[in-house]
């Protein structure tokens, strides 16, 4: 297995935020990078809800499917070097008013 090195990423704080960060990570004795990473691992998620409720989340992920399925049988119908799927949908002129 290939290791993946490590790659600078970065954060957008405004000087407020990255003070309340760079301020909790020295508490904590640890660079900004460390003490974020480890936020992460140790989310709560009592503490930090997730968004949706499971439902929800069973909802969201059928409707994406769904709309994969529709994509992948409009490609499919389309067949090779035929028009590209948002030509394919877009209307014809005469009804978008040119």
């Amino acid at each position: 297995m290939i290791e993946d090195p490590k790659r600078p990423r970065s954060l957008s704080l405004n000087a407020a935020e990255r003070k309340t960060v760079r301020d909790a990570g020295a508490a904590a004795a640890k660079p900004i990078s460390e003490y974020v990473l480890d936020l992460v691992a140790a989310d709560d998620p009592g503490r930090h809800p997730v968004v949706l409720t499971p439902g929800e989340q069973v909802e969201l992920r059928d409707g994406l499917r769904e709309v994969r399925g529709f994509l992948r049988t409009a490609k499919a119908a389309l067949g090779e070097g035929g028009p590209g799927l948002a030509e394919a949908l877009r209307p014809p002129a005469r009804e978008r008013g040119r």
